[in-house]
């Protein structure tokens, strides 16, 4: 099922690299407007916000439409870290900011694993996934 929306939180991410992949991956970015302490533009027909350091130093990007080529948050930062080479941040399925649940991907050596503090046993993930893309779940902080 295709979410409404998507958003993810890049970690020392370019806000131009990430207009260059926006233009790329959706369509041609306007100029960055911004707004107290975000910036939006256009990507296509997306409505795009982006709040640098809005957790640390993860910056948010927010897509506004269910009109991108990602059907969700996890498959976004998939692509956004196989094309920015940064560490990305995401919620893992619909539904689960409510739950508080995170991804991360970064591009670790070592295999991917999911961890759960509540159970504190690891999961390896290119079972759970079917690949090897440095995918990490960690229970959210309050924080995000």
């Amino acid at each position: 099922m295709r979410q409404p929306d998507i958003e993810i939180y890049l970690k020392d991410a370019d806000q131009q690299a990430i207009a260059a992949w926006l233009s790329e991956a959706i369509g041609p970015c306007s100029e960055w407007r911004q707004q107290g302490q975000t910036f939006k533009c256009r990507a296509g027909e997306v409505p795009v916000t982006w709040l640098p350091k809005a957790v640390g130093k993860w910056h948010s990007l927010y897509l506004e439409s269910d009109a991108t080529p990602w059907s969700d948050d996890l498959a976004c930062a998939r692509a956004a870290f196989a094309a920015l080479g940064v560490q990305v941040r995401c919620a893992p399925v619909a539904g689960a900011r409510k739950k508080r649940w995170k991804k991360r991907i970064a591009g670790s050596k070592s295999t991917p694993r999911v961890s759960r503090k509540s159970s504190g046993a690891p999961i390896d993930l290119p079972s759970q996934l079917g690949n090897g893309t440095g995918v990490t779940v960690f229970q959210a902080t309050s924080r995000l």
